[in-house]
């Protein structure tokens, strides 16, 4: 029988489990007052449940990860930084001497993009570079797991005079593999996004050839990275180079439907099949909007009003879930997900394929069509049109 103090401990974990699922869904939603709001007032209440637990800098921080995230997204960069003020050295601990406190890694890629919004970008440079470095340290750690993993599932009988070789023992502990390749996975996604990110930013300070020799040389490392396919388009399409965004953006779509035929071929609890996940659809409309802005700047607007129209009706499964199963508060939108929930809700619109859809009317002569395809999407998810977007009108 557990004691009262166990009790009480389970609960106070369970609650703040509920607290950080709500902020999650309210992040999701667009909703960043609301974010602001409610971490600020259940911070220090999530510090306390977890005190005796051993965990209050860990609950502490998750908080402040998604206020600083709400406070950027509302371009309120000062406030923001004061709340990373208040965490001191902890993230510079984190990436160079491996403290143990579980700082979440949207906090630290928060804290490296602050300094460019405050006019500081080359700062935000070399706090790239360091996660960069930092995620690499974090995929070997977890690769050696996964071997170790490997080593421990699949034994081979000690009498090989019993049969051929097919003995092979198959894994007896599958959730223990299947979470060491995630967490792989994970690394590998997030050290992605860092590069994307250092691309974009010296693409912005006007470094285009640096952008290029540093997404050729990503490439070259990662082949099979979608995200960075598609980022390799985008930049060629602004540089109207279109036939080398056409063959990026085809790479994009090849590599699509090949990892969404191994979602298809992955088992769900059950012997079931898997339902697409949030990765997935993220993915699938990140297609849908390369082709979209291809036929835009190549002066199609039908068929790119089609694939805006395509990718803004696309369902995700339950992102408030996905979001709060993970430590990151960038989860919504880093294409993070859990495969313990595959319930869909209802449809969301996204609001960048609804403007630029609305856009592509504009050019097409379709005026009332247009302004009905925005007042649609707004009455169904008004939070869509919340995030920060950019709408093609060339």
């Amino acid at each position: 029988m557990p004691s009262e103090r166990q009790e009480n401990d389970l609960s106070m974990g369970d609650d703040l489990h509920l607290k950080l699922q709500k902020l999650a869904s309210y992040a999701v939603q667009g909703k960043w007052n609301n974010v602001v709001e409610f971490a600020s007032h259940y911070k220090s209440a999530a510090a306390l449940a977890v005190k005796q637990q051993g965990n209050q800098q860990t609950a502490d921080l998750a908080f402040t990860a998604y206020k600083v995230l709400a406070l950027m997204r509302l371009r309120r960069y000062t406030l923001a930084g004061d709340e990373l003020a208040q965490l001191g050295d902890l993230p510079a601990q984190e990436i160079h001497a491996g403290s143990a406190t579980l700082v979440p890694f949207g906090l630290l890629y928060l804290r490296a993009q602050l300094p460019a919004c405050l006019g500081s970008p080359h700062l935000t440079l070399d706090l790239l570079y360091q996660l960069s470095d930092y995620c690499q340290q974090q995929q070997q750690v977890v690769q050696e797991q996964q071997y170790q993993q490997h080593l421990r599932d699949y034994t081979i009988p000690d009498d090989l005079q019993q049969g051929p070789s097919d003995q092979l023992q198959q894994p007896q502990q599958l959730g223990s593999a299947a979470t060491a390749t995630a967490a792989v996975a994970l690394w590998q996604q997030r050290l992605h996004a860092i590069y994307s990110s250092l691309i974009i930013h010296y693409w912005q300070q006007g470094s285009v050839i640096t952008a290029f020799k540093l997404l050729d040389q990503q490439l070259q490392e990662h082949p099979q990275s979608i995200e960075l396919w598609s980022l390799a388009g985008r930049l060629q399409l602004q540089l109207n180079m279109l036939q080398h965004a056409h063959a990026s953006f085809t790479r994009v779509q090849q590599l699509f439907l090949q990892q969404q035929q191994q979602g298809k071929a992955l088992p769900a609890a059950g012997g079931a099949t898997a339902q697409p996940t949030q990765h997935l659809s993220a993915l699938q409309r990140m297609v849908h909007h390369n082709w979209g802005c291809y036929h835009a700047l190549n002066h199609n607007m039908t068929l790119a009003q089609h694939e805006f129209s395509i990718a803004q009706h696309i369902r995700n499964p339950s992102s408030s879930t996905a979001a709060a199963a993970s430590d990151d508060p960038l989860a919504a939108s880093d294409l993070e997900t859990t495969g313990a929930h595959h319930g869909y809700e209802a449809a969301a619109v996204d609001g960048i394929a609804a403007a630029n859809s609305a856009v592509c009317l504009l050019h097409m002569g379709e005026l009332t069509e247009a302004i009905s395809a925005l007042e649609a999407g707004l009455q169904q998810n008004p939070q869509a049109f919340l995030q920060v977007g950019f709408v093609s009108g060339g």
